[in-house]
């Protein structure tokens, strides 16, 4: 499977076990991160497909991080998934506030964290797919139209040469029937 997954836990147990489901599925491409800060330094040096990230750590919380990465232009797209034991509603809008996309709750259940990050991955895939197509087509469109424009100025010197062997013409005439 595809994608860059950084995983964000100050629980050493639920990094080895989110790492452990995740690679066990095929997900070879797995980082992980025990402090706030170092999560965002690590998402920001190489920003990655998918981040799951706890909510409830020491120094800054979980949504708190998701904000600062969601300011940042190299990780605003990042899609992250909250996982975290809190179950109250207010805390999970809090989460959608603040940026993230999708909750998983502790305890972890193995069926429920590889179907959300399998959607996520698909669905950051999708969207970086129709950037490029959007992209590539816009960058078409750019060079069709300096081509119409480029036309439209040969075609433009191509009038006033005309027009001016037509009054060149008309003078000719004008002069020979005096």
């Amino acid at each position: 499977m595809t994608g860059d997954i950084l995983i964000v836990d100050d629980q050493t147990a639920n990094l080895q076990l989110l790492t452990q489901v995740l690679s066990n599925a095929g997900y070879q491409t797995l980082r992980s991160a025990k402090q706030p800060k170092l999560a965002i330094e690590m998402a920001l040096a190489k920003p990655p497909t998918l981040i799951l990230l706890d909510v409830r750590m020491p120094e800054m919380d979980g949504f708190e991080v998701c904000r600062r990465l969601k300011q940042e232009e190299l990780t605003h797209d990042v899609p992250i998934i909250f996982v975290s034991a809190l179950q109250d509603v207010q805390d999970r809008v809090r989460g959608f506030e603040a940026g993230g996309v999708d909750f998983i709750s502790k305890p972890f259940q193995e069926p429920e964290i590889l179907a959300r990050v399998k959607t996520h991955l698909t669905l950051r895939h999708i969207q970086q797919h129709l950037e490029d197509l959007v992209a590539n087509r816009t960058t078409a469109l750019a060079a069709e139209i300096d081509e119409h424009r480029q036309t439209e100025k040969s075609l433009a010197r191509s009038e006033k040469r005309l027009r001016a062997l037509f009054d060149w013409a008309n003078d000719g005439i004008l002069t020979m029937e005096d």
